[in-house]
């Protein structure tokens, strides 16, 4: 298996999954007022980007016929929490949580 193109496609459908979750979060809450709250709508952002992460993740292991272990699952809602937080604060400052820490500073 090459893993190199693996991780570089999960990270095209990483993008890809936080943008689609970005316009379903604008549409909802423009169709739901109720959801305006901060606190309501980073909830449904959560959830809504572990599901569908979780969907598409396996759907490209089946795909690519990829043996599921149960570690997967766990990497697969890691995932879906990093999409939540780029789909709530955009990718700079995901980036640059990720260079903090490659960097040796603090979070």
């Amino acid at each position: 298996m090459d893993y190199t193109t693996i991780i570089s496609q999960m990270l095209i459908i990483i993008a890809i999954l936080t943008v689609l979750v970005t316009i379903i979060t604008e549409v909802v809450k423009a169709s739901f007022p109720a959801l305006e709250g901060s606190a309501k709508i980073n909830i449904f952002v959560l959830v809504l980007s572990v599901v569908v992460t979780v969907a598409v993740a396996i759907a490209y292991c089946q795909i690519k016929l990829l043996p599921l272990t149960w570690y997967w699952y766990g990497a697969f809602i890691v995932l879906g929490i990093m999409v939540a937080y780029a789909a709530m604060f955009g990718y700079d400052k995901l980036v640059s949580q990720f260079s903090s820490l490659t960097d040796g500073g603090d979070i």
